[in-house]
């Protein structure tokens, strides 16, 4: 409800970030709601610190997909500071994807949010490659989410101006 007032007064969002942080005190899976309160509506700073609390949530607590998706979110809303404000916190961010989808080279979730990631950010070859590892993957059989990966591959390579090759 205080997010929701924050529209009318931005001092609720400060009583919004409290009780959630009170919240995962007691609760430290829900952590991710306060990154997301800060990513919707912190300044730099904030949204900064959002995006961290992304890549140092307690994996044993919070899945590493989750956070993953919580950060491509908070990300999706800021494309303009991407390349300014937001630059140091993305070379930060290229780290950790790198690292959690070597960790987890064999979750096809966070090889894919992996892709989304680097996709997002206009970062071609690393998408394709990513996307082409998640099909490639034998647990991957799922007709509707195969269709949607082939489909960003395929942007992908189209953007990259590769439209003419096939899709393995």
């Amino acid at each position: 409800i205080a997010e929701e007032l924050g529209q009318y007064d931005a001092q609720f969002y400060k009583l919004a970030e409290k009780l959630l942080q009170q919240l995962a005190t007691a609760a430290p899976q829900e952590k991710l709601r306060v990154a997301t309160l800060l990513g919707k509506h912190g300044e730099t700073d904030e949204i900064i610190k959002a995006l961290r609390m992304c890549t140092q949530a307690d994996q044993q607590v919070i899945p590493v997909e989750k956070s993953a998706a919580v950060a491509i979110n908070i990300l999706r809303q800021h494309p303009k500071d991407w390349k300014g404000s937001l630059s140091g916190a993305i070379g930060e961010l290229n780290q950790w994807f790198e690292r959690i989808a070597s960790v987890n080279s064999d979750s096809t979730v966070v090889q894919w949010r992996t892709a989304e990631y680097f996709d997002m950010l206009g970062d071609l070859d690393r998408a394709e490659a990513k996307y082409q590892a998640v099909l490639n993957a034998e647990s991957f059989k799922n007709p509707t989410e195969r269709g949607m990966v082939m489909n960003n591959l395929a942007y992908a390579m189209a953007l990259n101006g590769k439209s003419d090759e096939p899709l393995a």
